[in-house]
């Protein structure tokens, strides 16, 4: 099972990471399983952009990773992170590494433009974040910064989740979050010397298959900041996700 879990880790973490950060408010399926190594596995067909700021969509196929080990580090869709702090009043400080997602100049319109432009290596990155629970709410902010020498830049994120409804069969979270690139990384991936702030909206709902196995279903839209929607290698201000998978809880 761990080898497993490694080769699934390894397998998020490409150029799909930053689109999966909208996504990854999957609820936990095992909260009173504090001890050991727990969480969900599976499959997903998604639906999302060549990348943020094209009009063109792609299909694909991806594992889904949501694993915990003594409710202390975590691996989370694209996400690898460790609480250093936690308190019984839901607040939680730690670090966490991620990755934002490149592309390949096959995937620009402008042919032309393509061949000078280039293709744009995702950038791996570690940083800080904080989240707090209280009921049915959730709050995370963090800060992460380039560690590969790609981008070489660092950015900002909030996220916040409202559990609408969540019983033994079926859940419900509706989820918001914000983005800001600093002017590196958008200088490297858009080519406009600026910082730029994307914001998200989206829907996760889960449904209890069997004992072991669950439905899940999710969709953002994102609207993109102007440094970014007037790229000239841009064709679109926004980006719709949808995803439909599986995942297997133990």
């Amino acid at each position: 099972m761990k080898k497993f879990l490694i080769v699934l880790a390894l397998l998020s973490t490409p150029s799909l990471a930053a689109t999966l950060n909208d996504v990854n408010q999957l609820p936990d399926s095992a909260e009173k399983a504090k001890k050991g190594l727990h969480g969900q596995v599976g499959l997903a067909v998604i639906n999302l952009p060549e990348f943020m700021g094209s009009d063109d969509n792609k299909t694909t196929v991806l594992p889904v990773v949501n694993v915990h080990y003594n409710d202390r580090f975590y691996f989370k869709f694209n996400r690898l992170g460790g609480w250093l702090y936690k308190n019984k009043n839901g607040f939680r400080f730690g670090g966490v590494v991620t990755s934002h997602s490149g592309y390949d100049k096959e995937d620009i319109h402008n042919q032309e433009l393509a061949q000078s432009w280039g293709d744009r290596d995702a950038s791996f990155m570690a940083g800080v974040n904080a989240a707090y629970q209280y009921k049915k709410f959730n709050l995370e902010a963090g800060y992460v910064t380039d560690v590969s020498d790609n981008s070489e830049g660092a950015k900002f994120y909030g996220i916040a989740s409202y559990t609408v409804f969540a019983d033994r069969d079926k859940s419900l979270t509706l989820n918001a979050r914000f983005e800001h690139l600093d002017k590196d990384m958008v200088n490297y991936y858009y080519g406009v010397s600026d910082s730029t702030l994307n914001a998200t909206i989206g829907v996760v709902g889960t449904y209890k298959l069997s004992k072991n196995w669950t439905a899940i279903g999710a969709f953002t839209v994102t609207s993109l900041g102007d440094e970014i929607s007037d790229s000239v290698i841009s064709t679109d201000d926004k980006g719709n996700v949808a995803l439909l998978g599986a995942v297997y809880s133990f």
